[in-house]
């Protein structure tokens, strides 16, 4: 169709996305080593892609279906003169409308059989091929698509687009094999598949252009029905073993990275009332291996763990095993929550609270689970003594054994120390109340710009200290987070948080971070967090 027509045409487009036409320089800060730099940097240099007025690209940023429809009108020339308003979710009001009336007019997108268009939802990757195809006339085939591990996954009305984008080199694969059709399309992958439409010539496939290496470690996105989850639990394990070996949550977008060594791998992801699993997985050196999780409907299980004198067993950690294992932590009372896939048997395992260094103890070698939905399995009896835990709310009764200074809150206790740096996040657990994150492999340009404190469900709030500049953030169910410019206060420049670089400056007294928490009874408890920057260049 426009690809023949425009085929040898020189075409020019003002911007590439919505953005503040902040001009290139000397390359974006965000994209070196990006598999995409090449093609960004082209388009940045002729004047067709723009970044951010912080000198950001923002390469992994999803796209919406309108942007996108509006990127191809202007890389196309699609006329938009006389074209109407025709889906009852695009006003003539809309920044969007004409761009969306073309492209309905130039026959290269369709609605939904409700009338829709969605412009503000995120484009995915088997939209995208649909788009491409009509665009460019190209013939469709399912020839190929058996290469994929996810080939289930694309949708029947795409299956020959996708074929024929794969088969023409428009689209590539993921590095683990996999298509990814219900992914949202990023920026860069925006300014990828355009620039090889532009390039297009019909029975010419385009050679696969080698992609620097990455770092070590695993990424991916957590869905639920096709849309993206945010603050989905991820669990990494070694392969095979049942101890959380790190533990993320998902981005705004769905979306986790992690830094691992190179070995097997077994991962979960949990919401409320989701599961996801994926095993076995091979991590190679330098190189991210990406693995998507589909989450689906779970068995949410609840009851109660007591100890060998039927005492409720407080704060110590679960394990429910069956190949994949989910994590729990039981409450002040000794009852537990925690969702599970149906339909299996699993292993339950208990840290002993008096011996927190051994492994887990066997607490039940069966428990049988049904279908979706909420199970109450009862108490679950273990073979240890558990710490004592007042039942009673006036003194008079509960657990007897033990006087009152048996029955305290638990001691208040920062338990672990969020850090996000350039979309990533870093958990660590303390020693001595010392908290070290290493930032070794990232760069001075990466941007710090949430932080967030776990503790004790006592937690009320904390005091961050940073240079002699501190701020108060307040706990939620012994969680507190904040962002970064939030902390900064009159040192605050602007940007959505600090460079590493300047992190370093502001920390050449001292490289650390000192935070305070208070508890409901007046306790307080001060920890460090020591900081290990990149290697200045």
């Amino acid at each position: 169709m426009y690809g023949r027509k425009y085929l040898t045409v020189f075409l020019t487009m003002f911007m590439l996305l919505a953005v503040s036409g902040y001009a290139f320089a000397a390359g974006f800060k965000d994209v070196n080593n990006h598999w995409a730099e090449g093609q960004i940097n082209k388009w940045a240099e002729n004047g067709l892609a723009g970044g951010y007025a912080d000198g950001t690209f923002k390469p992994n940023q999803q796209v919406s279906r309108a942007e996108f429809v509006a990127l191809t009108n202007r890389a196309f020339h699609i006329d938009k003169k006389e074209a109407a308003v025709s889906f009852s979710d695009v006003k003539s009001s809309d920044w969007y409308a004409s761009e969306v009336a073309a492209a309905k007019a130039a026959g290269y997108i369709g609605g939904y059989a409700d009338g829709t268009f969605k412009p503000n939802n995120p484009i995915t990757r088997q939209e995208v091929a649909s788009i491409l195809v009509r665009l460019l006339d190209i013939e469709t085939t399912t020839e190929g698509l058996s290469v994929f591990a996810d080939t289930a996954q694309i949708s029947e009305w795409s299956r020959g687009n996708v074929g024929a984008v794969v088969k023409t080199g428009l689209m590539r694969g993921m590095p683990d094999n996999k298509f990814m059709p219900l992914k949202s399309i990023t920026r860069a992958e925006a300014v990828v598949s355009l620039d090889r439409a532009l390039e297009y010539v019909p029975g010419v496939t385009k050679p696969v252009e080698p992609k620097p290496l990455l770092e070590t470690g695993l990424e991916g996105t957590v869905t639920y029905n096709g849309q993206p989850v945010k603050n989905a639990a991820v669990n990494i394990f070694k392969a095979n073993s049942y101890e959380v070996l790190k533990e993320i949550e998902t981005d705004s977008e769905g979306n986790f990275k992690i830094k691992l060594e190179p070995g097997k791998y077994d991962i979960t992801a949990v919401t409320d009332w989701e599961v996801s699993f994926n095993n076995d997985i091979t991590i190679v050196e330098q190189k991210m291996t990406r693995v998507d999780l589909l989450l689906t409907k779970a068995a949410v299980l609840s009851g109660e763990l007591l100890d060998d004198n039927n005492r409720p067993v407080k704060k110590t950690t679960m394990y429910f095993t069956t190949n994949p294992t989910f994590v729990t932590v039981t409450d002040n009372d000794g009852k537990f929550k925690v969702p599970v896939y149906p339909n299996k048997t699993y292993k339950v395992r208990a840290t002993d609270p008096d011996n927190k260094d051994e492994k887990p103890v066997v607490v039940k070698d069966k428990l049988e689970v049904k279908g979706v939905g909420n199970h109450n399995v009862g108490d679950i009896k273990a073979s240890f003594d558990g710490e004592v835990i007042k039942i009673g709310g006036d003194g008079s009764g509960g657990v007897s054994g033990g006087d009152s200074n048996d029955q305290k809150e638990p001691k208040l206790k920062v338990n672990s120390v969020t850090f996000v740096v350039d979309d990533r996040q870093e958990t660590v657990s303390g020693v001595n109340n010392v908290f070290t994150v290493d930032l070794t492999g990232y760069n001075d340009t990466d941007m710090f710009t949430e932080l967030t404190v776990r503790a004790t469900q006592n937690a009320t709030r904390a005091s961050i200290t940073i240079m002699g500049e501190t701020r108060e953030i307040n706990f939620n169910q012994g969680v507190a987070s904040t962002t970064v410019k939030n902390l900064l206060g009159p040192l605050d420049t602007g940007e959505p948080g600090i460079s590493l670089q300047s992190l370093r400056t502001l920390l050449k007294v001292a490289n650390d971070i000192k935070i305070t928490i208070y508890g409901e009874n007046k306790d307080k408890e001060t920890v460090e967090v020591e900081i290990i920057l990149p290697a200045q260049k």
